[in-house]
């Protein structure tokens, strides 16, 4: 059965927490447009969409490697605590 897990990193490292996993497309699009949401109320400059991923960079910082959200498909199980 399919699933989406949505995944917020740093570009190049691991993600601080484990991704959160979504029964529907829909509602794992949803989940990351919110995240770019509190990254934008942050300060963060949020670029891209829910379909396609967002780059969220800090204008204010120059070493600053933003954070990368995205939306990835999966196979096999589904969640185990899903929605």
């Amino acid at each position: 059965m399919a699933h989406y897990h949505v995944i917020e990193s740093t570009p190049g490292y691991l993600p601080d927490t484990e991704p959160a996993c979504f029964t529907t497309l829909r509602d794992a699009q949803r989940y990351a447009a919110e995240l770019a949401r509190e990254l934008r109320d942050q300060g963060y400059r949020v670029s891209g969409t829910a379909e396609t991923g967002y780059v969220a960079e800090d204008p204010d910082k120059m070493a600053d490697l933003g954070r990368v959200i995205e939306v990835i498909p999966m196979d096999g199980s589904p969640c185990e605590d899903a929605d």
